[in-house]
């Protein structure tokens, strides 16, 4: 193993000629069988986009053309090739951990086709498009090598509509969306103004209520993300959506909420949703998640360490678990909120700004923030996407 992977860091010159005959082998849709997450293989993935990055720099697109993406299959990383590739480099045929397979679209005409939908549907905001309220969600598969997109009514008529239009093509596969918006009747909370005495604890999935200042009836719920620091201000991280700056968070316990927090920056578009609540001097934040013994680094981790089909963990205030990547590159049209992560882990109401994780080196490191659920699919907001266009940066 450690030979192969070593294989990765040859001069990329080195490249063997392989003819590609009719042969191909393609994607399908169905479900792979997953194993426990192998940390040697997404090391194996990092060190991919390691050499695909240096192949392209001074080039516009984001990977070689060559390239259709990638993601963990059991004992394998498997690497997608565009067919017609006659030069696959050395550094990939000849790794015995990873498996080739031949695709028709590069992972950059993917990544190009969410960008002429997010130019539709989330920047121009035509409104006047009849196809616009149909559609939910949309995003890359890099297994299935497509682009797939939910419509609320997923019809002939319907996808014809689409096809007419915003997009026709082949790379684009239509599914049928599933309406899982949940009647939340939230039990209202005593919240207590001003504090006692006693030293509160925000940890990551802690049950967090926000109410406009001087109120008493919270707005909402939400799930405390991570440790980090705006301004020099030390606080803790939750989604943005539906809270303002004119919000107090407090740390719900049974039926009474302890103000513990105020919010002092909010963000909810383009790829970032995000609020940061500047704790008190009767609070603190701690690296406990959901207030066990488990801990989080203040570690970020980078896209080259969230291939599809690698292990997560989530931890919401009411949702606890685990689950799989599905896409790296997902529009959740309904929010306007780009390039979020699907995965499979379970959420509801009240989990929004949860932390989402990864085991790395065994540690535990923050992957992002929970969004929300859009027809059964979780997704997250990337912690480098918050850290990379805010001020706001996890710490110890």
């Amino acid at each position: 193993m450690k030979k192969n992977v070593f294989s990765f860091f040859v001069a990329l010159s080195i490249c063997l000629v392989t003819s590609c005959s009719d042969d191909f082998e393609y994607n399908t849709v169905e479900e792979l069988s997953v194993d426990d997450n192998n940390s040697s293989l997404v090391d194996l993935y990092s060190s991919l986009l390691d050499n695909l990055c240096s192949q392209t720099r001074g080039i516009n697109s984001g990977y070689p053309n060559f390239y259709g993406g990638a993601y963990l299959d059991g004992n394998y990383l498997v690497v997608q090739i565009k067919e017609g590739t006659e030069d696959i480099p050395s550094f990939i045929r000849e790794n015995e951990n990873i498996k080739v397979k031949f695709c028709r679209y590069s992972l950059n005409e993917l990544n190009g086709i969410m960008d002429k939908l997010n130019k539709i549907f989330i920047y121009e905001k035509n409104a006047l498009n009849p196809v616009s309220d149909n559609v939910a969600l949309y995003s890359v598969s890099q297994e299935n090598n497509c682009v797939e997109v939910y419509l609320k009514k997923c019809t002939r008529s319907e996808i014809s509509l689409f096809k007419e239009m915003v997009l026709e093509s082949s790379a684009v596969q239509f599914k049928q969306y599933v309406d899982d918006n949940e009647v939340i009747n939230w039990d209202d909370v005593f919240i207590h103004f001003p504090l006692s005495k006693a030293k509160y604890s925000v940890y990551p999935g802690a049950n967090i209520a926000y109410v406009e200042d001087g109120g008493k009836t919270p707005r909402g719920y939400s799930s405390a993300g991570y440790k980090a620091k705006y301004n020099n201000k030390i606080g803790f991280v939750t989604a943005g959506h539906g809270i303002t700056t004119k919000d107090v968070g407090a740390l719900v316990k049974s039926s009474e909420a302890f103000v513990v927090g105020k919010c002092i920056y909010q963000h909810h578009s383009d790829s970032i949703d995000v609020a940061f609540f500047e704790v008190n001097s009767s609070s603190e934040v701690t690296h406990n998640i959901s207030n066990g013994t488990n801990i989080v680094s203040s570690e970020i981790a980078q896209l080259k360490d969230l291939p599809e089909k690698a292990k997560v963990y989530f931890a919401g205030s009411r949702s606890q678990g685990e689950g799989i990547i599905k896409s790296l590159n997902v529009t959740n049209s309904t929010s306007g909120i780009t390039n979020l992560v699907s995965a499979s882990y379970n959420s509801t109401g009240g989990d929004s700004g949860g932390l989402v994780y990864i085991v790395k080196n065994g540690k535990n490191v923050i992957a992002g923030i929970h969004n929300g659920k859009v027809s059964g699919i979780p997704c997250f907001v990337k912690a480098f996407s918050i850290e990379n266009a805010v001020d706001i940066k996890s710490c110890d």
